[in-house]
């Protein structure tokens, strides 16, 4: 895998795979270089999507297999050291799944073979982060 990191504009980031071509725009936060006004998210939302979106790969693949999506959502929120750089200190995500047959057993099944075995994200993450999870199955 290669990517590539460009300044735009010396305010924000593009960050681009090369392999693959996918472009997407990286804003991390800081008042000097944009006066306070954020046009992109910013690292720690790129990385709490990636960790939301590894995760559900598995917790899909499992739940298909024992019923049918209709609908997939997963709200991600975090609480953050004190201290700068103001690291990670906890994650709380809640797993949306609207859909027919779909059991609290296959989404827990999903949600921890993707978080302790198939996530790359999760096993790249520090160890002492805790992650809060929760589901829910709306018909």
């Amino acid at each position: 895998m290669a990517y590539r990191l460009k300044s735009i504009e010396g305010k924000h980031f593009s960050f681009e795979d090369l392999n693959q071509g996918f472009v997407t725009e990286v804003h991390p936060f800081n008042e000097a270089l944009d006066g306070g006004k954020q046009k992109a998210m910013g690292p720690t939302g790129h990385l709490l999507g990636a960790l939301a979106a590894c995760i559900s790969a598995t917790v899909m693949a499992v739940c298909s297999k024992r019923g049918k999506i209709n609908r997939y959502e997963v709200e991600v929120s975090d609480r953050r050291d004190e201290t700068p750089a103001h690291a990670l200190a906890e994650v709380f995500m809640t797993f949306k799944i609207w859909g027919e047959g779909i059991e609290g057993e296959a989404i827990e099944k999903g949600i921890e073979l993707g978080l302790e075995k198939y996530c790359t994200i999760s096993k790249s993450i520090r160890s002492d982060i805790k992650i809060h999870k929760t589901y829910e199955i709306n018909p």
